[in-house]
């Protein structure tokens, strides 16, 4: 009975699937930047820990992907403090758009490549 309460919290955590650019995202990275905020405001630790560390996946996943790229384009994932900070501050001025939003913006701010999406600033 517990591990199907605990399957069930934890599918209750993510969104089933949401698009950004032209692929499919599951996870942390489909929660629109309105729902981190949300997240931030009341002081939900663990939900903000797992936004963070799907980014950092995110930038991972981009640094695999290039690293075949004759001249890879990769970056540097910033301190969690820094990327929170980020986060912050493109989803008060995005609230509609997505955690994985804000990860592409981040990835192309870093020296990555160009986003494929127009955002405000």
């Amino acid at each position: 009975m517990l591990q199907v309460f605990v399957c069930a919290a934890i599918s209750a955590t993510f969104p089933a699937k949401a698009r950004s650019a032209d692929a499919m995202i599951t996870g942390a990275g489909a929660f629109s930047c309105g729902d981190y905020l949300k997240h931030r405001e009341d002081h939900a630790s663990a939900q903000i820990a797992i936004d963070i560390t799907w980014v950092f996946g995110f930038m991972s996943g981009y640094n695999m992907e290039v690293s075949d790229k004759p001249t890879p384009a990769q970056v540097t994932p910033p301190t969690a403090a820094t990327t929170t900070a980020f986060l912050d501050k493109f989803c008060r001025d995005n609230p509609l758009l997505t955690i994985t939003h804000a990860a592409m913006v981040l990835v192309d701010k870093l020296g990555g490549e160009r986003v494929k999406f127009r955002y405000e600033k």
